[in-house]
């Protein structure tokens, strides 16, 4: 990892030379998303006090990352220094979140089912990424960038770029993109502010650059850290209210834009929408939905009977469109436990998120009021914020279909209504 700084505007007129190796920092012991954010803070803070030194403010400080680096954490390291009142940001401010996407390999490597060790030409050697599909770790960069760079765009046709482009405009709506070759690209549209705050900051922001185009953060939202696995007791609070409300990052962009990437999303047919119900899912009737997925789901459920074979075929032929969906699960077997539904390519998972909020004591909820605002504002009824909460992305889905299969595996009213009873009792 290494952390170089530019004075774009400063250089002699004339010059080529915008990067000083005087001004470079690397860090080479471990990963800067996890271990080392802590030395990263302080790398940056050494900078700072070598520009106020000098008496010349940097323009931009650029955090330089692997292609399997997971930007999200490098940003939440930022954001809880700063929640923290560390001095460091009385001259700083996170700006940007460049991803550079390898356009000629982008489809291949989003349907790959291959693990970031897997890949040699991805993996960092350091550990970083080890664990995880090489499409989940593609997907979380690109819709945590606020700029995505499509390099080698001379590889692709014209019909083809147009496709990339709807695809990565579904994941990732609010960030601007850049077409390249050969990695080069205007510096001052990758580096322009207002990304995240103002027009002209008052100080040097910082950017985080993952190349390759292998990277993002979760976002996986209100349920995160802060809430407590039922055991009565507060952790500590992080992170946000993002994940399942399809949030990607980043500022507002011209109309001409946005009316580009909607030309591209509707002649490809690329839709997008959000599940919202408020009953739990039976788990065994979800277990045969989750079969017609059009990815691997035999880490999270167990396979079906002959019986449901004609039936699971139907599921797939009807999901097959889908290329991407994420979200919330309320399922009844764990009814105080938030599931992360996650899917992207082949890669699949449901996992535990922690306790949903409404299990949270009072005093443990987050104590920034406008975030407890918006935690409160999913309360619904007696069951606070449990709900069904997916996002489903793809080409030509039929949406009307999509949601009799998910309603279908939702508790009847009958069966509700014994679940609300049964609950009733355990409480007595």
């Amino acid at each position: 990892m290494q952390t170089r700084t530019t004075n774009i505007v400063g250089a002699e007129e004339g010059s080529k030379q915008i990067f000083d190796p005087s001004n470079s920092v690397e860090l080479d012991n471990g990963c800067v998303c996890c271990s080392l954010s802590d030395e990263l803070l302080t790398v940056v803070g050494k900078l700072i006090q070598l520009s106020e030194e000098r008496g010349v403010p940097f323009d931009r400080i650029i955090i330089e990352c692997t292609g399997v680096a997971e930007p999200k954490a490098i940003v939440e390291s930022f954001e809880e220094a700063e929640e923290e009142g560390a001095p460091l940001f009385n001259a700083i401010k996170f700006q940007n979140i460049i991803t550079v996407v390898d356009s000629g390999t982008f489809v291949r490597d989003f349907q790959s089912k291959h693990m970031v060790d897997e890949r040699p030409d991805i993996a960092d050697g350091e550990g970083a990424g080890e664990g995880r599909f090489v499409v989940d770790l593609l997907v979380e960069q690109v819709e945590a960038a606020h700029t995505i760079v499509l390099n080698k765009a001379d590889r692709l046709k014209e019909e083809q770029m147009a496709r990339l482009e709807a695809t990565i405009s579904t994941l990732n709506e609010k960030a601007t993109t850049i077409h390249a070759e050969y990695g080069k690209a205007d510096l001052h549209a990758l580096f322009s502010t207002g990304k995240l705050g103002d027009d002209k900051p008052a100080a040097a922001p910082a950017a985080s650059h993952g190349e390759g185009g292998h990277g993002d953060g979760h976002g996986h939202g209100h349920a995160a850290d802060g809430a407590p696995e039922g055991d009565g007791e507060c952790k500590e609070e992080h992170g946000g209210h993002g994940g399942a409300h399809g949030g990607a990052h980043g500022g507002g962009h011209g109309h001409g834009h946005a009316s580009a990437k909607e030309t591209f999303k509707s002649k490809f047919n690329i839709t997008s929408f959000t599940y919202n119900r408020r009953k739990p899912f039976d788990p065994t009737r979800l277990q045969v939905l989750l079969q017609g997925m059009p990815a691997d789901v035999g880490r999270c459920v167990v396979p079906v009977g002959s019986e449901m074979t004609e039936k699971v075929a139907e599921l797939k032929k009807l999901l097959r469109p889908v290329i991407r969906s994420k979200g919330f699960c309320w399922l009844t077997s764990q009814p105080k436990t938030a599931l992360y539904w996650a899917h992207a390519g082949s890669f699949f998972e449901l996992q535990t998120e922690g306790a949903w909020w409404a299990d949270v004591p009072v005093d443990c909820l987050p104590k920034d009021e406008g975030t407890k605002t918006k935690v409160l504002a999913d309360f619904e009824g007696a069951y606070g914020d449990r709900r069904q909460e997916i996002v489903f992305i793809g080409i030509g889905m039929k949406q009307e279909e999509m949601e009799a299969e998910l309603d279908a595996c939702l508790l009847t009213d009958e069966e509700f209504k014994a679940y609300e009873d049964k609950n009733k009792q355990a409480k007595a």
